[in-house]
């Protein structure tokens, strides 16, 4: 492991190599604690954290409401009896990062948030709330994909890089 940092305070910070793409941009985070562990890689986009192992609950939550694609790309890592996944980064107005495609052939995509013109407000009503409209939604239809390996190229295109590394 590289040099350990405390990037914020409560927790330690390092720097592994990813068991999905052999990046060395991937990072392990351990809350102090409660020793919680949780990694990502900036380059494939895959996740994983110390409670999701192949039978916990946790996990099986998670499938429970995930896409598909992220249930079929999903693998063990060995070295720490993990199963790692896509993330899904939702950043409320910057919009969302999530995987797009197929098991074999898939891709990241972000959408932002745009908003809705006065005049097609009435087209999104909000459920459960009488003459309440949404402002603004994601742009799934414009969303722009970046390669399977380009997790951070999303993340720049979001502007939070300055945030991650």
């Amino acid at each position: 492991m590289d040099n350990i940092e405390t990037l914020q305070e409560g927790f330690e910070d390092s720097k592994i190599q990813c068991p999905h793409c052999e990046s060395i941009n991937c990072f392990q985070s351990t809350e102090i604690e409660t020793k919680t562990v949780s990694y990502l890689c900036l380059r494939c986009g895959y996740t994983t954290n110390t409670f999701f192992t192949n039978e916990s609950v946790q996990l099986q939550n998670s499938f429970n409401t995930s896409p598909t694609l992220i249930k079929e790309l999903s693998f063990q890592d060995e070295e720490r009896g993990l199963v790692w996944i896509p993330s899904v980064l939702n950043m409320g107005r910057l919009g969302i990062i999530y995987p797009r495609g197929t098991r074999n052939n898939w891709y990241w995509e972000y959408a932002k948030i745009i908003d809705i013109p006065h005049n097609k407000q009435k087209d999104y009503p909000v459920v459960g709330k009488e003459n309440v409209f949404y402002k603004s939604r994601l742009d799934v239809e414009n969303a722009q994909k970046f390669e399977w390996d380009d997790f951070i190229g999303a993340c720049e295109e979001m502007g939070i890089t300055d945030q991650l590394v």
